[in-house]
């Protein structure tokens, strides 16, 4: 499984930084560390960083005449070194909406661009509250890359299963749709004008499909 590319942004010492960097290290983790980049020239995390092999970028703030132009140059330092996740680790400047919404459109959020704004607006909230130390533990323990193999196993379920997944999320309904080729009993559910996040997206679609299959 391809690892995705990832670059964190700090403004200081990088304490957070490290903690994402040792998660890194774990064998089968699903992400890897491609680029620190900081506002700060002098920011310590940047030799941090360095020791351990990992490029490295500043765009001083202070010499843009705008916050525009400081998220445009950083978009266009992520598009180039082709960032997929972006970590903001003790990263001391507010983005622009313009610029959070460009990488929102990004296809794993996409369709969620649908969302009403205050629902936007709460899980936008709820995403920025995440810990380094928490997002690291969950990508180490519910990451692809780390659950056990149990595709050959399938066949040995006997009880019903009932496979949920958005319409817009193409990969995941082909996986549904592989697994319960393998089941003894198992039935696919597409929820329409869903995504990958079902729950926030169509909760009330997703509330019958499991009725429905109960």
């Amino acid at each position: 499984m391809a690892r995705k590319r990832v670059a964190i942004l700090i403004s200081g010492r990088g304490s957070n930084m490290s903690a994402l960097i040792k998660a890194a290290k774990a064998k089968n983790y699903p992400a890897e560390i491609v680029l620190v980049l900081s506002n700060r020239p002098e920011a310590k995390g940047l030799e941090l960083a360095k020791a351990e092999s990992i490029p490295t970028a500043v765009i001083d703030h202070k010499i843009f005449s705008t916050r525009e132009e400081f998220d445009a140059a950083i978009d266009a330092k992520l598009k180039a070194a082709k960032i997929e996740i972006v970590c903001l680790a003790g990263f001391m400047r507010v983005f622009t909406d313009d610029f959070v919404e460009r990488w929102q459109a990004e296809p794993l959020f996409q369709s969620q661009t649908r969302l009403d704004e205050a629902t936007r607006a709460a899980e936008q909230a709820r995403r920025l509250g995440h810990s380094p130390e928490g997002l690291c533990h969950s990508l180490r323990v519910t990451g692809l890359a780390e659950m056990p193999n149990y595709w050959d196993r399938l066949g040995e379920l006997r009880v019903p299963v009932r496979l949920l997944a958005g319409a817009f999320d193409a990969r995941f309904c082909a996986i549904a749709a592989a697994i319960v080729g393998r089941l003894q009993s198992g039935h696919f559910a597409e929820i329409p004008e869903a995504g990958h996040n079902l729950l926030l997206e169509r909760p009330e679609l997703v509330a019958s499909a499991i009725l429905e299959g109960s």
